[in-house]
């Protein structure tokens, strides 16, 4: 069975490469936050009263 990639990369360099800047991503949109919401909140909000009924 073959190796991934992530397997041959020392783990000093793996943690090295997640904490630069550059690979942490930007800020947080509205839309994210409102996906956020609806998933997290809302939508179990929804399935616990039709699970109710």
């Amino acid at each position: 069975m073959t190796k991934k990639i992530i397997d041959r990369i020392p783990l000093e360099e793996r943690i090295k490469v997640m904490t630069n800047e550059e690979n942490q991503g930007g800020d947080l949109s509205a839309r994210d936050y409102a996906w956020y919401v609806t998933l997290g909140i809302i939508f179990p909000v929804i399935l616990l009263i039709w699970g109710w009924s």
